[in-house]
């Protein structure tokens, strides 16, 4: 047991150690200092967001160490010129204490702002017009051809076919030469005026689960045209396809309310005058 609780130690200690990437003379250029130059370079959110600076080329990964050493050295340069002791370091610093304060003091606010599943059920049924689908959708497939004699012989494949959708998807990965063929022709959900005419005519007139039979011409070429799925204006979204979204609502509006109650309080409290 004592091993364990050793190991554990260990591990805690050893976590708590931050990666160094460079030093620049007492200073260790660290992942904050990293972060900080991510911030503020093109596609410095893209690299946090997949792996950091570590999944890059050593190039890439040395031009960003590079630009914390520099910004360090000129920090300490700086510094050692009682840069410091200026007003306006003294002004800006004010301001920057200010702004994390804010900062840190709504972030805590808003870890306490609390949405149950039971608010955002009620939202939805008191409110079930605002869920209701807009206009008529549909969602389809398709295989994109440039010949129509080509489109004829894949409808007539189709026909032949003892699952259709299945026979759809593989003709689909075979034979279309549109961006969704590699996903089977897939669309996914659309409105009328979503593609052209000539198109949406043909999968709106579809019945679910059949496709057409007839070639449909677009300026893109041929297409055949299976529909999955439809869905008629007026239709109420289920409760499990919103409710994020709910969630994401109330909890914005809880945060909106808190805060503005907080300055009306904070308004009696300091006084508040407006020059003109």
């Amino acid at each position: 047991m004592k091993k364990i609780v050793y190991s554990l130690l260990i591990l805690g200690a050893l976590s708590l150690q931050a990666k160094v990437y460079a030093t620049v003379g007492d200073k260790n250029i660290t992942q904050t200092d990293i972060d900080q130059v991510l911030k503020i370079i093109p596609n410095g959110t893209l690299i946090q967001k997949y792996g950091g600076i570590d999944n890059l080329d050593k190039q890439k990964r040395k031009q960003i160490i590079d630009i914390a050493v520099e910004n360090t050295l000129l920090a300490k340069k700086a510094f050692s010129e009682g840069v410091d002791k200026s007003d306006e370091f003294k002004s800006k610093l004010e301001y920057i204490k200010n702004s994390l304060a804010t900062s840190i003091y709504t972030n805590n606010i808003i870890k306490k702002i609390k949405v149950d599943e039971k608010e955002v059920k009620e939202y939805y049924d008191k409110n079930k017009s605002l869920f209701s689908e807009k206009e008529d959708r549909v969602k389809a497939r398709h295989i994109l051809v440039k010949d129509e004699k080509e489109a004829k012989k894949i409808i007539d494949e189709l026909k032949k076919a003892k699952d259709v959708e299945k026979e759809f998807i593989l003709l689909a990965k075979q034979k279309s030469t549109g961006p969704s063929g590699v996903n089977g022709g897939q669309l996914g959900w659309f409105t009328y005026k979503t593609m052209v005419p000539p198109f949406s005519k043909a999968a709106f007139e579809l019945k679910k689960g059949t496709f057409t039979t007839k070639p449909v011409k677009t300026q893109f070429g041929y297409h055949v045209i299976f529909v999955e799925d439809k869905i008629k204006k007026g239709t109420l979204i289920p409760f499990e396809k919103v409710k994020n979204q709910i969630k994401s609502k109330l909890t914005t509006d809880k945060i909106k309310s808190k805060i503005k109650k907080l300055i009306e309080q904070l308004k009696k409290e300091y006084k508040v005058t407006y020059t003109k």
